[in-house]
């Protein structure tokens, strides 16, 4: 069996007192479509709306595909027209892009890009899956190695850069 000396993980669930935890950054999710799907079936102001869309869905073993969006206490469910299932967040983007629907729950990390270049648009606005933290997590003894202290303290650096950048460009998207 291979051993893995570090792992992203979201937290609580990955809390345990036998690892190393370093925070890298709050992921929010936010609903986007590419601005092709939008001029041709319009955006959806609410949840309730998207009865009328294709959502794209993102379900893996890491990830669930989300059932329901929230705003200012408010929680709705997603009644879709039609789905895709995809297994990641790169194949979603990807079939985004292409027009194939809205994806409810894409990560801003993931899409950043996208909204500066104007190819995607967030669809209805302030509808949200709660954010989580990503941490980096490694063993005490992993650790102790200079060379994955040297990787996990950089990319930790790395994504809190990324982060904060984020929260300059985009205050509204970064709810708890």
């Amino acid at each position: 069996m291979q051993r893995c000396d570090i792992v992203m993980g979201y937290a609580p669930s990955h809390d345990d007192p036998n690892l190393v935890k370093r925070y890298c950054s709050t992921i929010p999710y936010i609903a986007r479509a590419s601005r092709a799907y939008v001029k041709e079936f319009g955006s959806p102001a609410t949840p309730a709306d998207c009865f009328r869309h294709r959502g794209i869905l993102i379900n893996s073993v890491v990830r669930t595909s989300v059932k329901m969006l929230s705003k200012n206490g408010v929680t709705m469910p997603l009644p879709w027209k039609s789905t895709m299932v995809l297994s990641n967040p790169i194949a979603a983007a990807r079939a985004l892009s292409c027009g194939a629907g809205i994806v409810p729950d894409m990560s801003l990390y993931h899409a950043y890009q996208h909204l500066e270049s104007g190819e995607w648009q967030i669809v209805m606005p302030g509808w949200q899956r709660p954010s989580v933290d990503a941490f980096l997590y490694t063993t005490e003894e992993t650790y102790r190695k200079r060379r994955i202290r040297t990787l996990i303290d950089w990319l930790s650096e790395h994504n809190q850069k990324i982060d904060k950048h984020l929260r300059t460009d985009y205050p509204k998207l970064f709810l708890r």
